[in-house]
């Protein structure tokens, strides 16, 4: 019975968070200007996957986000897997007309221990860069959704 009470105890007092809060890191934007992700970051829409990149893109243009960071928010996208000449003569051209900023992992280092899941976005929350809430999602409607709601606050 005091088992009980001290686990009943100790689950009323923790602070939960869903995984290891995140390091405040400095990445570059596509432009090759760092940017920070720290305590002021409340969200993170993140991808490994350049075709659900695209639905990340795609969500931003039609709500006319164009500062994510005025949002509280970032994009970042690990690009390690990309061949250094396909992101130099195709990628990062590409990237540099988008009206918003994509956060760039080069090496794949800084985010392999974020919330994710293979052939999905992660949508992450955070309060002082521990992870309140992580979704995965392939679903261009809930990339859109989970934006759209960051958009309003």
């Amino acid at each position: 019975m005091k088992f009980k009470l001290l686990f009943i105890f100790a689950l009323l007092n923790a602070h939960f968070c869903l995984a290891e809060p995140l390091k405040a890191v400095q990445l570059p934007d596509q432009f090759d200007t760092l940017t920070s992700i720290d305590a002021s970051t409340k969200w993170i829409v993140y991808s490994r996957d350049k075709d659900l990149s695209n639905h990340i893109n795609k969500a931003l243009e039609e709500l006319k986000i164009t500062d994510i960071k005025a949002l509280q928010g970032a994009y970042v996208a690990d690009i390690s897997e990309m061949p250094g000449m396909i992101t130099t003569l195709f990628a990062l051209p590409k990237m540099k007309k988008y009206p918003f900023k994509v956060i760039l992992d080069k090496k794949g280092d800084i985010t392999a221990s974020w919330p994710q899941k293979k052939g999905h976005v992660s949508l992450i929350e955070l309060d002082q860069l521990e992870v309140m809430k992580a979704e995965q999602t392939a679903s261009f409607d809930e990339i859109k959704k989970f934006l759209e709601s960051k958009n309003k606050q």
